[in-house]
């Protein structure tokens, strides 16, 4: 017989979060069915199986309910919300890996051992907002661009004499 995949969640966590889950809920002006539709996860019957201990929570339903309760998911299952934390140093923003036109770099090579370089000292480092890791991770073409930006401002600044120190 093929063993399950699915991960066995103990019926005291599963009942935890269940009650977690409907003192939010109560709490709400949701009832189960419009959380359930609000929320879209399925069925007032699937929320209910969830809410009652006999289905155990997902990450993306959890996602979800937090996101309609207007609660983190901590608020109902500190398991779930542990797997967030655990593997959220592992995820980068969407945005650095989009081009300014949108395109993405989602299959692009990302750099991961220079971005956990040390960043330089801020005073040495061109951007305010940017930080030497985080700039490590942009894709190549992204970061020629930007140093192109980069040249082009100093240049004109140099040329206007807005330059400290110069």
């Amino acid at each position: 017989m093929a063993e399950s995949t699915k991960e066995v969640v103990p019926d005291h966590i599963r009942t935890s979060e269940g009650e977690a889950l409907r003192r939010l809920i109560d709490a709400s002006e949701f009832s189960q069915q419009t959380l359930a539709a609000a929320a879209g996860v399925g069925s007032k019957g699937f929320l209910w199986q969830i809410v009652s201990g006999h289905r155990p929570l997902n990450l993306e339903a959890a996602a979800k309910l937090a996101k309609a309760l207007k609660v983190k998911i901590d608020a109902f299952s500190p398991r779930l919300a542990d797997v967030v934390r655990e593997t959220s140093s592992l995820v980068l923003p969407a945005s650095y890996l989009r081009e300014p036109n949108g395109d993405s770099h989602a299959n692009a090579p990302i750099p991961i051992s220079r971005a956990t370089e040390a960043p330089a000292p801020r005073s040495a480092w061109p951007f305010s907002s940017l930080t030497p890791a985080e700039y490590a991770i942009i894709s190549p073409e992204s970061r020629a661009e930007i140093d192109a930006i980069v040249r082009g401002m100093y240049i004109e600044a140099s040329k206007r004499g807005k330059i400290q120190g110069a």
